[in-house]
Formats: C-alpha cells, structure tokens, sequence
C-alpha cells in the first residue's frame, strides 16, 4: 500500500521499466486497501519518466465473504465504469474440489482476463502509433 511507496517508491521507476501492466491488489475485506487504490492508480498511470502506456490490473480477493466484506459490489462496478479497467474478483482460497475457490476455472478466468486487457491494450498502441504516422 501506500507505505510500501514510501519506503520503496525509489525503486519504483526502475521496476516498471519495459513493464506492460502492474498488478494493484486490494482485499474485499479490507477496506483501506480498497481505499488506497485510485492513488496507485493514477501514480501508475502518470506520464512522464517513460512510464507511459502501461496498463493498470486490479485484483480483488477474498471475493464473495459475504460477511466479511467490507467493500460492496456496487462500488467495484462504480469503480470500474470510473477508471474503465475490469476489476478481477478472486474468491477466499482454499482446498477442495473444482468448484472451490482457487480452482483452475476460476484461476483461468482470471488470466484470461488479465490476457485480454494486455492484447486489448496493445492493439489500442498500435492503432495510437499508426495514426500519429499519418
């Protein structure tokens, strides 16, 4: 979170060199780190120092603690038509059978979706590039 940028945030730069996206985590049942992420967002998004053009993923676990859950689904849909980036829930995991959480289904949804938003955003570069060619 936002210590971790304070303590290492001279590292940071030279970490997001050559990068495509950064992954931003927050918890479902932790409010302030749901709380800390349109700052990280915009610190990832910033232009300037060739940081330009990467794309920001966000990763929610601990989704579907009904009980437990301290940030509600209406705001995560508030916030994804705001910043315009898919948040992608991953539930509580844990051992078990295909259906429980952390089972490959749900595994491979989630990097499905991180893979369609890095191909989405490389071919949105690549229509940026040719049109400022012409």
């Amino acid at each position: 979170g936002d210590s971790a940028v304070r303590k290492y945030g001279h590292v940071y730069p030279v970490c997001r060199e050559g990068a495509s996206a950064v992954i931003l985590t927050f918890s479902f049942t932790d409010r302030s780190s749901w709380e800390e992420l349109p700052a990280l967002i915009q610190r990832t998004i910033a232009p300037g120092e060739g940081m330009d053009n990467i794309l920001p993923i966000v990763v929610g676990n601990k989704f579907g603690n009904v009980g437990e859950n301290e940030v509600s689904q209406a705001e995560v849909l508030e916030a994804e038509t705001n910043w315009n980036i898919p948040i992608i829930k991953v539930r509580h995991s844990g051992p078990g059978p295909p259906s429980t959480p952390g089972s490959l289904p749900e595994v491979a949804t989630a990097l499905n979706t991180i893979c369609e938003q890095l191909w989405l955003a490389k071919h949105r570069t690549r229509q940026n590039v040719e049109q400022a060619r012409i």
